[in-house]
């Protein structure tokens, strides 16, 4: 069995950046773009996870995803190193690829062995309506070096980011912050991050959501030659767990506590050399 496909695309893309003022930058973009699926996605054998219950489907017939994307930013640099910037981004895709889950009936699969009955069944498909993501963010980055002595080598960071997409859909996060703060004196160096992420749906079951959490970061080092340094890092360090919750959190519906994961605290050291 052999199959032949032919198709032609165009790939038009446009940028532009305005001075408006010496210390004010604007800048556009729009660019297209198609995404081919992946080959374990269109053909091979079912995965079946017999823990899980589920199975998983290859779909021959997906289609590449077509997408257009539209990007604004808008950057204010002040002195001595410094900057505001706003940002807002849409993309839309159509044939976008998504996972979707249900029943054997389901998926037309209604022969099947009655060993799989309660099994779930997982494949992807394209999407028959257009998605429409879209992302504001705002920035704020400044060296701190007008600060005295051993703090002028201080540096900080702080966003807030905005997404929003017009379907349901796993991994968009609606609200999110990262902050930072950074500092290096002669040979030392440290630097202290951290996440905030707001409920998050992370499967395309609708009420399936990860819960907010915050994540903080700790990470350093010290210069022993221009070409060596040794460095350390933690991650998570204040031993945040990530909740999977079933239930509606627009609508203040109880929810239960679907998956519980706690990953810990992660330490690491090491020697960093350059040649």
């Amino acid at each position: 069995l052999t199959r032949d496909g032919v198709y032609d695309n165009l790939f038009p893309s446009i940028g532009s950046k305005f001075t408006l003022r010496p210390n004010l930058h604007a800048q556009f973009g729009y660019s297209y773009a198609i995404s081919r699926p992946p080959i374990d996605s269109l053909a091979g054998v079912w995965s079946i996870n017999d823990i899980a219950l589920l199975i998983t489907a290859p779909n021959p017939n997906l289609a590449p995803e077509k997408t257009d994307n539209y990007v604004a930013r808008l950057a204010y640099y002040f002195e001595p190193v410094g900057s505001f910037t706003f940002l807002v981004q849409q993309t839309e895709i159509t044939n976008q690829r998504v996972t979707v889950r249900g029943t054997a009936a389901d998926f037309g699969f209604t022969d099947l062995d009655p060993e799989y009955d309660n099994y779930e069944f997982q494949s992807v498909r394209n999407n028959d309506r257009l998605y429409r993501y879209r992302s504001m963010e705002l920035s704020y980055n400044q060296h701190l070096s007008f600060l005295p002595g051993y703090l002028r080598g201080t540096n900080v960071n702080l966003s807030y980011t905005r997404n929003y997409a017009n379907q349901y859909f796993p991994g968009v996060i609606p609200h999110k912050i990262n902050a930072g703060i950074a500092w290096s004196y002669g040979r030392a160096a440290l630097r202290l991050s951290g996440f905030w992420q707001d409920d998050t749906p992370f499967t395309t079951v609708f009420g399936r959501y990860q819960r907010h959490n915050f994540k903080l970061d700790i990470s350093g080092g010290w210069r022993l030659t221009p070409r060596m340094s040794l460095f350390f890092q933690g991650r998570n360090i204040l031993n945040d767990p990530t909740l999977l919750y079933e239930g509606d959190p627009t609508r203040r519906i109880p929810a239960a506590l679907y998956r519980y994961g706690n990953f810990g605290v992660t330490w690491g050291a090491g020697i960093r050399g350059n040649f």
